[in-house]
């Protein structure tokens, strides 16, 4: 094994192991990436070590450049209208409103309540789907148009509903500004990560030991969503986007797959994530509002069912992809 392998062995171990820790995500990728860089130059400068490409202090501008690249992304100016859209929504009182209507419609039914809950669920995310989504996907705007026309109509839905304050706006700011600053520290922080595991050739390293797995393409693309699955269980799906992505892509395109395919089946499998103990968002939020009597481990069993159901979706898009494919092979049709 080459002595960059080695580090890359060990940076990914120390990665693992850190999870553990409880340290915030952003803090391990970055703090992780700035010390093996600073080993890896130090260790090529000083004792010639082969570090691939991390051999001269000069190389820290590479990653400087690369994270100001990423946030002078002029895309990620749509993130906070956006965070500030779904959180002023929350605030509007459109589902507590709807929840009430739809309770009336079907509370006499037998399981009304599911009914209400699946209701309230699709109905405004088709909404914003047409409203916004599809503003983006017709042309009609770009998607920092697009983030701006939500935010401002989900601030009219909270006015018209008589929610609208300069306490609520002042709240929905602060978390807007919390939750945006949070997102862009991983952002940063695994793109800091990504950048010096593959100057390290950890792309090499983890390309060479996949082709070398002896399952065939197909068996390689079904390890690496069961080790996105796994990954799920400790990670959030935006670490695992960020570091994954850029190392396994070039595998997958290489073996002969097609990439609009495989980051949607990714994306399916990474739904997982939001259900999957202990780390699972979903599990918290439904732990927040259940009676004192349903136990961790009740919700734990309960959601087996629906990882299923997710499981199934992607062996459906695995099986056939043009479920995925018919749609934009039929609008970017020159």
């Amino acid at each position: 094994m080459e002595s960059y392998e080695i580090l890359v062995t060990i940076l990914l171990t120390g990665f693992i192991l850190l999870l553990f820790t409880g340290f915030p995500i952003a803090w391990i990728l970055g703090g992780i990436a700035l010390i093996f860089s600073s080993l890896s130059i130090f260790l090529g400068d000083n004792f010639g070590v082969d570090t691939y490409l991390l051999d001269n202090w000069k190389d820290y501008a590479l990653i400087i450049d690369r994270i100001w690249s990423q946030v002078q992304n002029w895309v990620l100016v749509a993130l906070p209208m956006f965070v500030f859209m779904g959180l002023m929504l929350d605030r509007s009182g459109v589902a507590e409103t709807m929840m009430s209507n739809f309770v009336k419609l079907f509370g006499r039914l037998r399981g009304g309540l599911a009914l209400t809950v699946v209701f309230i669920g699709v109905v405004p995310a088709a909404g914003l789907i047409i409203a916004v989504l599809g503003t983006i996907f017709f042309g009609i705007a770009t998607p920092t148009e697009a983030s701006g026309v939500g935010a401002f109509g989900a601030t009219l839905l909270a006015l018209v509903n008589r929610r609208l304050d300069l306490a609520t706006m002042r709240q929905v700011c602060i978390e807007t500004m919390q939750t945006t600053s949070f997102i862009f520290a991983i952002f940063i922080g695994a793109t800091a990560f990504s950048l010096v595991m593959r100057s390290l050739g950890g792309d090499e390293f983890i390309g060479t030991l996949l082709r070398g797995l002896p399952f065939g393409p197909t068996g390689i693309v079904i390890f690496i969503l069961f080790v996105g699955f796994v990954a799920g269980f400790f990670l959030d799906w935006l670490e695992i986007t960020l570091i994954m992505l850029p190392l396994v892509a070039p595998v997958v395109k290489d073996l002969g797959f097609d990439l609009v395919w495989f980051v949607v089946l990714f994306a399916v499998c990474l739904q997982t994530s939001f259900l999957t103990p202990p780390v699972g968002f979903s599990l918290f939020y439904l732990k927040g509002v259940c009676p004192p009597q349903i136990t961790t481990m009740h919700i734990y069993r309960g959601i087996i069912p629906f990882v299923l159901l997710q499981m199934a979706a992607v062996a459906a898009v695995f099986i056939w992809p043009d479920l995925v494919l018919w749609l934009p092979a039929k609008v970017y049709a020159p």
